[in-house]
């Protein structure tokens, strides 16, 4: 399965199971939160990268997060914070973790611990076995933390690097499993035990955040090499991208092909946990009503903007487009957003061109509700939203005050 395969489905399926709210509700929430869908195949080929703002959007729109924050520096966080910044080279949530934004399987009382596996419980997988360690992070990218263990040998010999590939999600959710997203999760061999690695595999905000169980599978373990990569021209950058489906097309096509080279054992085990209101530091989200620009005809209305530890996105919907193919309309917001600029305390930011796609709502299902209307995003680095005394977005002519 492509790591970027078609999630118009598990939309349609959330909107219909896991929101037990109003249309009024839901419409509001929508144009709080981008929740996206297209059904043009092109666009669905150029925006499957939306899952990640689908799930980011979804926690805190059908969930109402917490402003609730956990301890700073809580005792025995530390080593696991060390794991993400050393093995998993992921030093945001390294600090998140640091600072206590982290559910480990100290913090879980005996009472609340169910007939299922959950945190610091190992599970065997055919020659491995898994133990899921932590969960941490912000309620834009969480991740877990799972050490995986080589049993066999051979496999050891023959491969110095391994994933997982698994869902995580919650018990409404379980009514539609088998259209639910996979994700990928990487890190690196322990330094003292060759048979340890420790790996990190993010999942989707709204199960880990909306105060039910969360159910967390592992369905796939696969062996690789530096070699197997090198031959599928990825870099450990590239790799990351792909994991976290930040990368362009042409990248993630050449993780299928890792992934499909792999060597890969298939079974299903499942780990099932609570996670406490406030475990994971929340998000900036924010709307707005008067921040417009034109570009060549075209008008952008910056509706959103996600605020959070691995990322800023701010998302818009397009007015003005009538009598233009999708490829009028992608070349204009290519070229409206390489005018872009996120100014936070004077320091500059540009998006990622890479990630820069319009796409159109058909059906009238999304947002605004709103048949053939077109919309973006527009994704930034990560910034100090926090301590900024002034955010900006501006497209060189006209300015305008995020903050």
């Amino acid at each position: 399965m492509s790591i970027r395969s078609d999630y118009k489905k598990d939309v349609d399926l959330f909107c219909l199971h896991s929101c037990n709210v109003s249309g009024e509700e839901m419409l509001n929430m929508a144009k709080r939160s981008s929740i996206n869908v297209s059904t043009k195949d092109k666009i669905q080929q150029n925006k499957r990268k939306k899952v990640k703002r689908l799930v980011t959007v979804l926690a805190a729109a059908c969930v109402g997060l917490s402003a609730m924050t956990a301890a700073a520096g809580a005792a025995g966080y530390g080593p696991m914070a060390n794991v993400f910044g050393h093995y998993i080279h992921d030093d945001t949530t390294a600090k998140l973790a640091d600072e206590g934004y982290i559910l480990t399987p100290g913090d879980i009382a005996d009472n609340e611990k169910g007939e299922y596996p959950g945190l610091g419980d190992t599970v065997g997988f055919g020659s491995f076995e898994l133990t899921p360690m932590c969960l941490a992070g912000d309620t834009q990218s969480p991740r877990i933390q799972v050490d995986l263990r080589v049993k066999d040998t051979e496999l050891l010999k023959k491969y110095d690097k391994f994933m997982i590939k698994g869902q995580t999600l919650g018990e409404e959710g379980m009514g539609f499993k088998d259209t639910q997203l996979n994700n990928y999760g990487i890190g690196s061999r322990d330094d003292t035990q060759e048979d340890l690695f420790h790996l990190s595999i993010p999942v989707p905000p709204y199960w880990v955040t909306n105060g039910e169980e969360t159910y967390f599978f592992i369905n796939t373990v696969a062996g690789y090499t530096d070699d197997m990569m090198r031959s599928c021209e990825l870099t450990e950058s590239d790799l990351a991208d792909c994991v976290d489906l930040i990368a362009d097309e042409e990248t993630s096509m050449r993780f299928d092909q890792l992934f499909s080279n792999a060597y890969k054992e298939t079974d299903e085990v499942q780990f099932r946990f609570l996670v406490p209101d406030g475990t994971l530091k929340s998000s900036d989200m924010h709307d707005y009503t008067d921040i417009v620009f034109e570009n060549d005809g075209i008008k952008y209305n910056i509706y959103g903007a996600n605020f959070g530890a691995h990322g800023v996105y701010l998302m818009a919907d397009l007015n003005d487009t009538e009598n233009l193919d999708y490829q009028a309309i992608d070349e204009n917001n290519r070229a409206f957003a390489e005018k872009l600029v996120l100014s936070v305390d004077g320091k500059e930011y540009r998006p990622n061109m890479g990630q820069v796609f319009a796409w159109c709502d058909e059906k009238g299902e999304s947002v605004l509700m709103e048949k053939g209307k077109w919309y973006t995003d527009f994704d930034f680095e990560d910034v100090e939203y926090e301590d900024a005394e002034r955010v900006t977005i501006s497209d060189g002519t006209n300015t305008f005050d995020l903050k």
